[in-house]
């Protein structure tokens, strides 16, 4: 991105590195144009619909692979229904967990999605021309030194160097105590045309496993 944006202007574009800081509303959320702590929020969109100008098409649905669950009932129903493919920000396609719903994040370049049964269960996903270092790998270790000293309960899980789809990637995951307690999240980032693209996974710890296997599908059905 040529000059900063602030993430939480109405239609702005926000970089992928700022979404990947972001986790829900009211979670803390690193600046990349100054490193302040700032709050975001999500901006709801019709019900497996994004907004109108978001840059999306309407998801078509697309049952894949089911992931099967291993605790609660409610948990297990709405992760063993299969996925649905989605359009997102700057030509991101990828696949959801079916029924889940799907709201616009605070700019248009992010989206959430969000287990109506196990609403602590949520997938970020979106795209943004790149602020700050000019290496990716820079970037998020420069996101994880920001949360490291201003996130409550943070520590660091696994960040590496990694290949998506044959482009040199990022993954980074990472524990973190929220106000509502304790959270894990995993991310992967990757560039392609002049796009740093996010797909993001967060739940509580207990939900994890279930978690994980939802992130490994919708990653691999993720382009570009």
């Amino acid at each position: 991105m040529s000059s900063p944006r602030n993430p939480h202007a109405s239609g702005g574009q926000l970089s992928s590195r700022a979404l990947g800081s972001s986790i829900a509303a009211a979670y803390l959320v690193l600046s990349a144009a100054a490193g302040m702590l700032l709050l975001t929020t999500s901006v709801d969109a019709p019900s497996g619909a994004p907004p109108a100008g978001s840059g999306a098409e309407p998801p078509t649905t697309a049952l894949l692979r089911p992931v099967t669950t291993t605790s609660s009932p409610a948990t297990a129903a709405a992760g063993s229904t299969g996925f649905t493919s989605t359009n997102g920000p700057n030509g991101l396609s990828l696949v959801l967990p079916s029924g889940w719903t799907t709201t616009r994040g605070a700019v248009r370049t992010t989206f959430v999605a969000t287990d109506p049964a196990v609403p602590e269960r949520e997938i970020r996903f979106g795209g943004a021309p790149p602020e700050g270092a000019p290496a990716l790998l820079a970037r998020i270790e420069d996101a994880h030194a920001g949360h490291s000293a201003n996130s409550s309960g943070y520590e660091l899980a696994t960040l590496r160097e990694t290949y998506f789809h044959g482009t040199p990637a990022v993954e980074w995951e990472y524990r973190f105590s929220s106000s509502s307690g304790p959270r894990r999240v995993i991310a992967l980032y990757w560039v392609r045309s002049g796009i740093e693209y996010i797909v993001y996974a967060s739940s509580t710890p207990q939900d994890w496993p279930e978690m994980r296997d939802v992130f490994d599908v919708v990653t691999a059905h993720a382009t570009p």
